[in-house]
């Protein structure tokens, strides 16, 4: 399994208000399994009508995966700094891999 080098979050700067959200999102995914977050982000796939606040949860969700101990390299760029959205995800044998 190979580790990318992610971004570093102290470099992204939000509003006192959006970076509230953020926290409380990050704290609230950081708790999930990862049968869970496989299913937030599910949800996630096909939406194509984010505001703030939509893009907000998914650098949080994008952010919970980087720090999980998983190989994301079939929806997330080599430095994390990006997550396809394209295809849906399923846990095989605690691996995510793209849904068939």
């Amino acid at each position: 399994m190979s580790k990318a080098v992610f971004l570093d979050e102290s470099k992204v700067v939000m509003k006192p208000e959006r970076a509230a959200r953020y926290d409380a999102w990050r704290s609230q995914l950081a708790a999930y399994t990862l049968e869970q977050l496989i299913a937030a982000f599910n949800r996630e796939v096909g939406n194509n009508g984010w505001g703030t606040a939509g893009a907000d949860y998914l650098h949080a969700l994008r952010q919970t995966f980087v720090h999980r101990d998983v190989d994301c390299s079939c929806f997330l760029s080599e430095d994390g700094s990006s997550m396809s959205l394209k295809h849906r995800l399923a846990v095989e044998d605690g691996r995510i891999v793209l849904a068939k």
